[in-house]
This record gives C-alpha cells, sequence and structure tokens, in this order.
C-alpha cells in the first residue's frame, strides 16, 4: 500500500508545472541572421535594448506572430514541468511594444560615387567592375565587396542608426597597374564613423563630421 502512495505521491510532483510571466526583447533577426521560421529567436530580459547581449531562444512561442525587421517587446507566458525542466512551453500573453529597426536599412549592395570631394564617374573606368562597391549585412555585422581591384570582407565593430566603424579588413591580393582609388577607398572606409541613407544614397562621414563618401544603393 505505501509503494503505491509512494507512486501516486511521485506521479503528481512529476507532473506538476510551474508558471510564470515573462517579458523579452525579441531581435529584428533571428540566430545567424536566418530570417526563416526554422531559426531560433534572439531575446534579452531587459528593460531597454541592450547592444550585443541577444542569447538564443530555442522555443516556439504560440501566438506570436514574428515579422522580420522588427523589435518586440512581449510578454509571454512560461510552463515547466517541475521534474523535467528542459521541456519548457511558451505561450504570448500580449506584444508590449513594437519598432522597426532602422538600422537594417543600411544592408544593401553600394556603389561608390564620390570620395574625398572627387566623383566617380563610370566613364572615367574601361572596366566598371574598377569602381568599388561595398556590401552591408547589419544583422551578421559583416561587410564584403571590391576595392575596384581585390575582393574585400571585414566586420562592423559598432553600428547604430547613425553611427559606424568598420573593424580590420581582409583581402585577396591581385596585382592592378592603377592603385589609386583602392588605396584611397581603403585608407578613407577606416576614417568612417557616421553615416547617414538619403533616399538611395549612403553618406559616409569622419569623426569631424566631414564626409568622405557617397554610395548609391545597386539592388
Amino acid at each position: 500500500m505505501k509503494n503505491v502512495i509512494y507512486l501516486l505521491v511521485a506521479l503528481v510532483v512529476t507532473s506538476c508545472a510551474s508558471t510564470q510571466t515573462k517579458t523579452y526583447w525579441v531581435n529584428s533577426s533571428k540566430a545567424n541572421g536566418i530570417k526563416d521560421s526554422a531559426a531560433y529567436f534572439q531575446v534579452q530580459e531587459a528593460e531597454q535594448i541592450q547592444t550585443n547581449q541577444w542569447q538564443e531562444f530555442p522555443y516556439a512561442i504560440d501566438g506570436f506572430e514574428y515579422k522580420a525587421g522588427y523589435f518586440y517587446k512581449i510578454e509571454v507566458k512560461e510552463e515547466k514541468k517541475v521534474a523535467d525542466v528542459p521541456s519548457a512551453k511558451y505561450s504570448l500573453v500580449k506584444v508590449l511594444e513594437k519598432k522597426e529597426d532602422l538600422i537594417l536599412h543600411i544592408s544593401s549592395n553600394w556603389k561608390l560615387q564620390q570620395i574625398a570631394s572627387k566623383k566617380i564617374l563610370i566613364e572615367d573606368f574601361e572596366d566598371p567592375h574598377q569602381i568599388p562597391q561595398l556590401e552591408i549585412d547589419a544583422s551578421l555585422l559583416k561587410i564584403f565587396g571590391s576595392d575596384g581591384c581585390n575582393r574585400f570582407f571585414g566586420r562592423l565593430i559598432h553600428l547604430t542608426e547613425s553611427e559606424i566603424s568598420f573593424g580590420p579588413i581582409g583581402g585577396t591580393k591581385m596585382m592592378c597597374i592603377d592603385r589609386w582609388l583602392p588605396d584611397l577607398f581603403l585608407k578613407e572606409i577606416t576614417q568612417v564613423k557616421s553615416y547617414k541613407i538619403e533616399g538611395s544614397q549612403l553618406f559616409f562621414y569622419n569623426e569631424n563630421k566631414e564626409e568622405v563618401m557617397i554610395f548609391k544603393r545597386i539592388d
């Protein structure tokens, strides 16, 4: 009889679930920048969004309709079984706030139009590939492109809605006869500290707020 009682108590304890309400910020892109439904949410528990404090959230949230490109502040109900902690269920209570991630507007392919007050005209080049191009992926903080001679790659070490800084840039080592533009491009991009987007144009400025480069969106 005692064994039966112990078994019943164990079953009751195992079946009991703890329930609590939590508030999360959900990032505008999913883990690794993937936007499909199979990728994990990135969340943080904070009153205001803290840069680089995102953590992967490997659970579905019932009732939550997510759209990439927006930050969400949500209240969720968390249910966990006492004896089976990894098995958690989350459901949306309500969306507290939703706002567009303006930083993602810089994610695009850009072609250089002007550098150090010198306009870059396609008719000045035998090959249009000699004009530098820059691809920015804000969700991954990565950059790719061509300086007009070599392919390059690197990372963004700082990015807000108006500020931007580039980390070390690596690339291929092809020999080119005319190096003035590639060399100037790689020099000027390290001086960039802020930016603005107007229509299809991207403007880069140095720490003195002087305009150093202008790009045009090409995708």
